[in-house]
């Protein structure tokens, strides 16, 4: 068939299209991508106001595909123009550079850009970039007059409109830089993905509060994150932080902060106490990323924390200087106040967690626990906004809970968060309990051994504040008898205080509540005054301790003379023991003067 004519046109012909599109791509390489390297960075100078330039040192494009490929890509800030902009109070509160050795653009339409001046990209892929951004905010930044014209506004002379379908930032390096303070915070991440869908800066999308950063999806995560705090005591992990503007949930997994020392160790560093805080899921719903990001404040919805534990070590050294400090501000309504940022949350929820309390007594050298298993609640209205404490300035809280894993309790709490004495009412109930297990609690710790006994109910009604508390207290119980104990130190035993246990049982404690079926149980009135280095939640057990006293028996009058009693016999033994001090000084003195006695007579005879 090549004698024919016609065929040897043909294919001609196709040989001339393939050799123009292959050396038009050639040109193209060539000559397109200085052009391209001067359209971009000339856009990106004129939305920054000349802060930030775009560079790459080689485009390869593919005309087919609709291809660019960028070697060596790089977004920077002039240092110049930002110390310009520093002087006359203009500069933004961050900057940013990035890094990448390979920037990949598909489905691009090249001619579309040149002759329309309308940039559409299929999709954006960076992989391995690496990212810093330096946060220097400025207090007289506000004084100035502001550009508030929007991103589509500043590039609309350069661009007419920016479409990318899909941009992918893979196993990102994030280095923040926070020059706030005379020493900078820096904070780094690496295993971090970025997903961003549907990408639009036109007339159309300048003003849309739909999207986030002009897209209509952005999905953030960063896997395998860790730190240790500022004071270098604890390290902190999640297995993976996630958000997604479209839903607006932040979702955080295996979060943990642990200590990183043991107890002994961990104590002769601080005098804090010691703790371990898990969850295996933390979630934000509702929550507003735009703000968080430009005020740092929290606002959710609900926050959600399910299955973790709370361990709590009680540091047994005092600190000196804390003996005199009031410890008011461990109210939760007060530590509300003081957190490093905004917080607007509708609700808080509690999903299957476990606290742990554990303390060293130095007396008795034991260490004794107590646990709250399954606690389910939720808190409400838990915020530090001014104008929704002005719709209501009170916080609710409702858990319950199985006590030693094994009885049922609940408590609800109500805190006023704009009164200045921080004040607090709870009430709830616990039992039935067989009150021996609360032995591997009060034996080391208070050297009670509760010999018999059933707890059928504790009930409490109370209201308190940083000053004191009043309220109800109803301890209803059967077969209550004790067993005083002593340390002792040499064996690290505690030895049985038989006649004391039997005084106590017989003449002190009441063995029932009420003393007989069908009367009226005891119930006692509690007024407590509020010792200012006490903690709240000291304060709260204290209260309930003065109401459960009484209700055993142990009532003011009696806890008196069994002080006055106690006193006698401590005054007997100090007079005994200082009467057995001098007469053993006295015999020191005397074998004193006999060997100065014999000394002299021996210097006599030589």
């Amino acid at each position: 068939m090549i004698k024919y004519k016609w065929v040897k046109v043909v294919l001609i012909t196709i040989a001339a299209v393939v050799l123009t599109i292959i050396s038009t791509g050639l040109i193209l390489t060539w000559w397109f991508s200085p052009i391209l390297s001067k359209k971009v960075n000339q856009a990106v100078q004129k939305a920054s106001n000349g802060l930030y330039h775009v560079g790459f040192a080689q485009a390869s494009i593919n005309l087919l595909q609709g291809q660019i490929v960028l070697n060596q890509a790089e977004l920077r800030f002039d240092s110049t123009v930002y110390r310009r902009q520093q002087q006359m109070h203009t500069a933004p509160a961050q900057v940013y550079q990035l890094q990448v050795q390979r920037l990949e653009l598909n489905h691009v339409h090249l001619f579309t850009l040149w002759l329309r001046h309308k940039l559409m990209v299929g999709d954006i892929i960076l992989n391995a970039p690496d990212i810093k951004v330096l946060a220097k905010p400025d207090p007289h930044q506000e004084d100035k007059p502001k550009d508030n014209r929007t991103l589509y506004e500043r590039i609309s002379q350069s661009l007419k409109s920016v479409q990318v379908d899909n941009i992918a930032l893979n196993q990102i390096k994030l280095r923040y830089e926070n020059h706030a303070t005379a020493k900078p915070a820096i904070t780094a991440f690496k295993e971090l993905n970025i997903k961003a869908t549907d990408l639009r800066i036109d007339s159309t999308t300048q003003y849309d509060k739909q999207r986030f950063l002009f897209c209509r999806n952005l999905d953030i995560e960063l896997r395998n994150y860790r730190g240790r705090t500022a004071h270098a005591l604890y390290g902190y992990e999640a297995k993976s932080i996630r958000f997604s503007t479209q839903n607006q949930q932040l979702r955080v997994d295996s979060l943990s902060l642990m200590p990183l020392y043991a107890p002994q160790d961990f104590f002769s560093k601080t005098f804090e106490d010691r703790f371990v805080v898990t969850a295996r899921k933390l979630l934000f719903n509702q929550f507003d990323f735009n703000l968080f990001d430009k005020s740092r404040k929290v606002k959710a919805k609900s926050i959600v924390l399910s299955q973790g534990q709370v361990k709590v070590f009680s540091n047994p050294r005092i600190n000196p200087k804390g003996l005199s400090q009031d410890k008011a501000f461990t109210f939760p309504n007060q530590t509300l106040r003081t957190i490093p940022f905004k917080l607007d949350v509708d609700s808080i929820f509690v999903k299957n967690y476990d606290v742990f309390y554990t303390e060293h007594n130095t007396k008795t050298k034991g260490t004794g626990s107590l646990s709250f298993n399954h606690i389910n609640g939720h808190l409400t209205n838990v915020t530090t906004d001014t104008n929704a404490l002005r719709k209501n300035h009170y916080s609710k809280a409702s858990f319950n809970a199985r006590f030693l894993n094994h009885t049922p309790m609940q408590v609800n709490f109500t805190f006023n968060l704009i009164d200045s004495l921080y004040s607090v009412n709870y009430k709830g109930w616990a039992g039935p309990i067989a009150m021996p297990l609360v032995n591997q609690a009060t034996v080391p710790l208070a050297s009670l051994k509760i010999q018999s006994g059933t707890a059928k109910r504790l009930s409490f009604d109370m209201k308190g504040n940083r000053r004191g508390a009043t309220g109800q207290v109803t301890f209803l119980y059967n077969d209550l008898k004790i067993q005083l104990l002593k340390a002792d130190t040499a064996s690290l035993k505690m030895r049985k205080l038989a006649l004391v246990s039997l005084l106590a049982n017989t003449l002190i404690l009441k063995n029932n509540n009420p003393d007989q079926p069908g009367q009226q149980p005891r119930t006692a009135h509690v007024v407590y005054q509020r010792p200012k280095n006490y903690p709240f939640f000291a304060t709260l057990w204290r209260t309930l301790l003065m109401g459960i006293k009484p209700c055993a028996g142990l009532d003011f009058k009696t806890q008196r003379d069994a002080d006055v009693k106690l006193s006698e016999k401590q005054k007997k033994k100090f007079l005994k023991e200082q009467k057995k001090q001098a007469k053993k000084n006295r015999k020191e003195e005397k074998r004193r003067l006999k060997e100065l006695e014999k000394a002299r007579r021996k210097a006599q005879k030589q």
